[in-house]
């Protein structure tokens, strides 16, 4: 058999999938049955604007085709949206029945008028029959009859293949960020573990030494920089090797994990809380900013060389009982004249390069 041939056989033999049509009622009940799951708290939460859900309405009410959602099936047998939260969310919340990530109901959806339907302005999903703005009955119906197209992975295909088709359905025409692919995944593994991480961005030591503006923390780049923090400050020199591209890195961490990784990685989140009460309490929000030698002041915001080196460099030695106590601040300004550590975090040095060098110097940096 052809080598081509082989490798499409055993890639297809991963991947276990059903498709059927459900009309948005069926998926409407199964939503406040909890039989399916939108998972706000991974992607970024209602990123359309009120025009781009105004116009996905009216693509229901006119007949015009939706892209298939995509659903993982899990243990329970229950559905994780992987591909379509923007459009179940959409005409969740227009029926009024979406929650937000405080399990409360969202914002009433008001749609605008759109160039196919500009009457659509104003009109809402109302219970009052008589009032002008809400849509009548028949129009009512025409929504719940409509019918999405589902794709569903079935819980038998490989975790890694899930990983990977959440990576392709949304990194293609999407604007997911790498950390936001990742949380998804993290969320359908460990919802406990990535429920943890999620409450640590919010503490005061992590948010006053990171300093994200709202963008990043959008963006998910909190959670990258705890996952950064997690799976590299006590990787074995052994595995420096694998660090060769910095989101490969992640991305094959994550889905690694396993069930019940909260409490297989018990140790590792309290090191990881424990690094940022210490540096928040000697240094504030100067923690990871760069440090200038010659005006004795820190610069700038959050610099990621100086989080590296510095919350690496504490966790591991904090881990090992080994973190030299004394004078902390000064430690933290002499790093920025540590050979080893700075020669190795200029622009264009590969994170192959940068990442083992950075942990065998802060390790040593920050030791007894």
């Amino acid at each position: 058999m052809d080598s081509l041939d082989q490798e499409i056989n055993q890639a297809r033999q991963e991947i276990k999938t059903e498709a059927y049509s459900m009309s948005l009622g069926e998926l409407g009940n199964l939503y406040k049955e909890k039989e399916i799951d939108v998972h706000p708290e991974f992607q970024r939460y209602f990123r359309w604007s009120n025009l781009q859900k105004s116009k996905l309405i009216e693509s229901i009410l006119l007949g015009i085709p939706i892209p298939p959602i995509f659903v993982h099936q899990r243990a329970d047998g229950k559905w994780d949206v992987v591909d379509g939260v923007q459009r179940l969310s959409t005409v969740f919340q227009f029926m009024g029945i979406l929650l937000d990530q405080e399990d409360k109901l969202a914002e009433r959806l008001i749609l605008e008028g759109t160039k196919a339907l500009p009457a659509l302005e104003g009109r809402y999903w109302g219970e009052d029959e008589k009032d002008p703005i809400s849509l009548t009955p028949t129009q009512k119906l025409i929504i719940r009859r409509s019918k999405f197209d589902l794709i569903i992975l079935l819980r038998e295909t490989d975790a890694r293949t899930k990983f990977e088709l959440f990576q392709r359905l949304n990194t293609g025409g999407s604007s997911l960020t790498p950390q936001e692919v990742r949380n998804a995944m993290l969320s359908l593994r460990d919802r406990d573990f990535f429920s943890e991480l999620k409450t640590f961005a919010k503490t005061e030591g992590f948010l006053e030494t990171t300093m994200l503006g709202d963008k990043l923390i959008a963006e998910q780049f909190d959670i990258e920089l705890i996952c950064r923090f997690l799976s590299l400050y006590n990787l074995a020199e052994a595995d420096f090797h694998l660090v060769t591209d910095l989101h490969d890195f992640l991305d094959g961490w994550t889905y690694n994990i396993q069930a019940n990784s909260l409490t297989s990685m018990q140790k590792d989140i309290e090191i990881l809380k424990k690094t940022f009460e210490f540096c928040f309490a000697e240094l504030g929000a100067n923690a990871f900013k760069k440090y200038d030698n010659e005006t004795g002041l820190y610069r700038g915001g959050l610099s990621i060389a100086g989080f590296e080196g510095v919350a690496f460099g504490v966790g591991f030695n904090l881990l090992q009982n080994t973190l030299d106590l004394s004078n902390f601040k000064d430690k933290v300004k002499a790093l920025w004249q540590n050979d080893d550590f700075t020669k190795n975090i200029g622009a264009g040095i590969r994170a192959s390069t940068r990442i083992p060098n950075v942990l065998r110097a802060a390790r040593k940096h920050f030791a007894k």
